[in-house]
């Protein structure tokens, strides 16, 4: 799966270097994005005023926020696929012979 990635992903880059431009930028965005608002946070929460509490929470909750974050998790995150394991049934036992 690896090297059909990297030579999907090799093809795109070199025919369109815009498309590297794109990612490099969502997973730049994606690094800054969380910290940021982290920080963000925690400096509002050590204020005594409410006032900014509200302000960075309505940042926070409008839509425009909602969807950038939305859109630099779902492109800049890492997809694993589930693993699934098959579980062995379980054999009857038989009575011993008598």
């Amino acid at each position: 799966m690896n090297e059909i990635l990297n030579s999907v992903l090799d093809y795109l880059f070199a025919n369109y270097p815009v498309a590297s431009t794109v990612f490099m930028v969502i997973g730049i965005l994606r690094a800054i994005n969380k910290p940021l608002f982290s920080l963000l946070r925690t400096f509002v929460l050590s204020t005594p005023s409410q006032s900014d509490d509200a302000i960075l929470d309505e940042v926070e909750h409008s839509k425009v926020y909602t969807t950038i974050t939305y859109i630099l998790d779902w492109f800049g995150s890492v997809k694993i696929p589930v693993k699934v394991v098959a579980v062995p049934e379980k054999q009857p036992e038989t009575p011993p012979a008598a």
